[in-house]
């Protein structure tokens, strides 16, 4: 499994600081379904050069249960390969890392746990720059491999989906 990721790590990096003439900034507000609910979130993304880019990420979840819920923050990173095709379709995959701090209240008890999780991602986008417009609608999809890092023996995997509008700049 090392093996693969370190990998997969220096392919993603290849020319990745190859600098293209005009630096590109993309900021948008984002919603995934994790656990079938619709959160949302802000994220930032700079472009290195036209096939790579930085995404950052910050998310608040929130769920309330007839006996109590969760409150949870995420702030995530991640470079990107961006495949840019002419007719304004991008496609990308992820490779990241997100940590997590939630906070779980249950008939009036609460606990706060501390989350670490690995994110592989795959996204379709639509640039309307070519029209003039400065914005990028786009979906995606995500899988957190998470662990709980005050018990290193706990954790779960989940498969989100979402999509975002990002002004460009």
């Amino acid at each position: 499994m090392k093996t693969k990721f370190i990998i997969a790590l220096l392919i993603m990096s290849n020319g990745i600081f190859a600098q293209e003439k005009e630096t590109k900034h993309e900021l948008g507000l984002k919603f995934e379904t994790p656990y079938s609910r619709l959160s949302p979130g802000l994220t930032y993304q700079y472009h290195f050069s036209p096939k790579f880019r930085l995404s950052t990420e910050l998310e608040y979840r929130g769920y309330k249960l007839s006996t109590g819920g969760w409150k949870y923050g995420n702030v995530g990173i991640d470079i990107q390969r961006l495949w840019q095709m002419n007719n304004g379709v991008n496609f990308y995959v992820g490779l990241g890392a997100n940590y997590g701090l939630a906070q779980n209240y249950y008939l009036g008890n609460k606990t706060f746990h501390q989350t670490l999780s690995f994110v592989p991602q795959l996204g379709v986008e639509y640039d309307f720059n070519r029209f003039g417009i400065p914005l990028i609608l786009g979906t995606y999809t995500k899988v957190h491999y998470q662990r709980w890092l005050e018990s290193p023996g706990y954790g779960r995997t989940t498969f989100n989906l979402g999509f975002n509008l990002k002004y460009s700049f």
